[in-house]
């Protein structure tokens, strides 16, 4: 579930939205320093499983883009730091880009210290504005790691068939939302002493314009829910 919990952190980087900016950024990253939001996550059985907390520490405008630089704390239920990790965001006319890199779980990372990692990406697209029936561009990022030149693993991680499914209302901790509802699909594939092994989880976004993500879901390969996430507070 590490994978799943990490992958949420980049999902709370959609947060509150008070300035406008010449890129249309608004929909999913404030770009506002020292803003931020709680989430609480959530097992099928509605069981409290940890909060995550992100907060834009930095903010640079160029001419042609914007940067913002995230810290981003995850929690148990016992409100222990399981980690914290930095990572930017760029927004590029009227879209955010987001290193798919940030979606790893740093504890899978550690098992591979002194280790050399090639990573090959694609990173993750967000359009400002979302439409019902929109379809987003897939996600990928392909790990390659050696160690005394033979290959030790291969992992793949790829977000697919991200779509548009309709527009809703939601309830949440933090209040009620008219949101885009988008679904996409999880992959995670590995590569070890010749055999493969292939995860598949589906994913359910609800996202609201000037605010971003207030809530999302995870479903096995079979359908099962297996948790969700909702927001708790703008900070």
């Amino acid at each position: 579930m590490k994978l799943i919990t990490k992958l949420s952190m980049v999902l709370v980087l959609t947060i509150i939205s008070t300035q406008t900016y010449s890129q249309d950024c608004n929909f999913y990253i404030p770009l506002a320093e020292n803003t931020g939001v709680i989430y609480k996550n959530y097992d099928a059985n509605d069981n409290f499983q940890g909060r995550q907390e992100t907060k834009i520490t930095k903010v640079d405008t160029h001419s042609d883009h914007t940067e913002a630089w995230i810290n981003s704390k995850q929690f148990d239920d016992n409100n222990n730091l399981l980690y914290e990790g930095d990572f930017g965001v760029k927004c590029e006319g009227e879209k955010i880009v987001i290193d798919i890199q940030s979606i790893l779980d740093p504890s899978m990372m550690e098992g591979f210290e002194g280790m050399e990692i090639r990573m090959e990406t694609n990173d993750i697209v967000l359009p400002s504005k979302l439409s019902v029936g929109q379809k987003l561009p897939d996600a990928q990022a392909k790990m390659k790691v050696t160690a005394g030149g033979m290959t030790v693993t291969e992992l793949t991680f790829v977000l697919k068939d991200r779509k548009v499914l309709a527009k809703e209302t939601v309830n949440v901790p933090a209040g009620n939302f008219e949101v885009y509802k988008i679904s996409y699909d999880y992959i995670i594939e590995t590569q070890a002493m010749g055999m493969i092994n292939k995860m598949t989880f589906k994913h359910i976004e609800y996202n609201a314009t000037d605010i971003g993500m207030v809530k999302s879901e995870t479903f096995d390969s079979e359908g099962k829910m297996m948790g969700y996430t909702v927001l708790s507070k703008i900070l």
